[in-house]
């Protein structure tokens, strides 16, 4: 399986990684972690994000998990997201928001945890609009026009 891969020490991506045949891939469960150079380890990222989290790790505001968003073939849908680290506050978000706001269907929303630990997600919430009677094709197509949008976003902030 080839696989996409961001290094949060040194920011480094490595893409189309064999994660079945590569020596620095080890494996738990569903999580796939790559042995970076810098002597870190780097995450697996979905291919259209990868970027997007790199360049709001460099711009200070770290994340913590993410997702392109993805229809199944059950037409079970999982929503596009970014959910921030701790240190990235709902105000710090609401800052950059109020001047530049996010594109049409991202919206903010502020998450607490059984601990109590609040993080910030940025999510696509337009989903429904983009599944209803769509192909996989044609969601795959809409992703990457909603995920472009995000991009040129966060290019803008950072």
């Amino acid at each position: 399986m080839l696989k996409d891969f961001y290094c949060p020490n040194c920011h480094s991506i490595f893409t189309k990684i064999n994660t079945d045949r590569n020596k620095n891939v080890s494996t738990d469960g569903e999580l796939f972690i790559f042995h970076c150079n810098c002597d870190h380890y780097a995450v697996d990222i979905d291919h259209h994000l990868i970027h997007i989290i790199q360049r709001l790790n460099l711009a200070g505001l770290t994340t913590m998990f993410c997702c392109e968003g993805h229809l199944e073939l059950n037409g079970d849908y999982t929503p596009a997201y970014i959910t921030f680290d701790k240190k990235v506050s709902i105000q710090i978000i609401t800052l950059i928001v109020d001047e530049f706001p996010l594109p049409d269907g991202w919206d903010i929303e502020l998450f607490r945890n059984e601990l109590g630990i609040e993080n910030v997600i940025i999510r696509f919430n337009k989903f429904n609009d983009i599944i209803d009677n769509y192909s996989i094709r044609k969601f795959n197509i809409e992703r990457e026009k909603y995920i472009k949008e995000l991009y040129q976003w966060v290019i803008y902030i950072t």
